[in-house]
């Protein structure tokens, strides 16, 4: 069989074994050679976690995308999230709304909040000194004492405004610093292929 597509990843057993005789992870015989499902490319055990830190199951997805360089799907600025990895619900979320925030108010589509509304023109300008683009966001966001969003510390930005862009930035990398690396999960023994019926009975 061809094992290229898979160099570096985890198989339990069985899927191993599937694979060896049959070229596909796939159970249905008449699946193809291709053996994958998505039209992302498989990612890495360790890599299979959201980065996300306010997602519910991080670790339960269907499949996990990671974002690359120019990703312009749904027509969002995925640049704060470039490198990042979402499972399929925090990726959706993002696409649609422009925002991996749950909220109500927090998407970028929405009308503009009561505490956005009280920003005065002077007030509707990112804090963060390194913004690209510090005056021309379409929303706003108000750092407020007590915001525990995304499972990062605000207390540093409290007080500050910040533009959507930035706001992405900090809320799943915990920093303004678009270059940061997320921390990763340790690495798990478990089988990577997201149709597996037990990805942990592995030998």
């Amino acid at each position: 069989q061809d094992w290229s597509k898979l160099e570096g990843f985890t198989l339990c057993e069985p899927c191993y074994q599937r694979f060896r005789h049959r070229g596909t992870l796939e159970r249905n015989r008449k699946a193809t050679s291709q053996g994958l499902r998505s039209s992302h490319e498989p990612l890495t055990s360790s890599e299979r976690h959201c980065s996300y830190g306010g997602c519910e199951r991080p670790e339960e997805s269907s499949h996990f995308i990671k974002i690359k360089p120019g990703t312009k799907a749904g027509n969002q600025d995925w640049g704060p999230l470039e490198g990042c990895v979402l499972c399929n619900t925090c990726y959706q979320r993002f696409r649609m709304r422009g925002t991996l925030d749950k909220g109500r108010d927090a998407s970028i589509h929405a009308p503009p909040s009561s505490k956005e509304q009280a920003l005065t023109p002077t007030e509707r300008w990112c804090s963060y000194a390194g913004c690209a683009a510090p005056s021309t966001s379409k929303k706003f966001h108000h750092i407020e004492e007590g915001l525990t969003k995304g499972g990062q510390d605000w207390t540093p930005l409290v007080g500050g405004v910040l533009c959507h862009t930035c706001f992405q930035t900090y809320l799943i990398r915990g920093t303004l610093d678009r270059k940061a690396e997320i921390k990763k999960p340790p690495f798990e023994r478990k089988c990577f292929y997201s149709g597996c019926k037990d990805p942990e009975a592995g030998s």
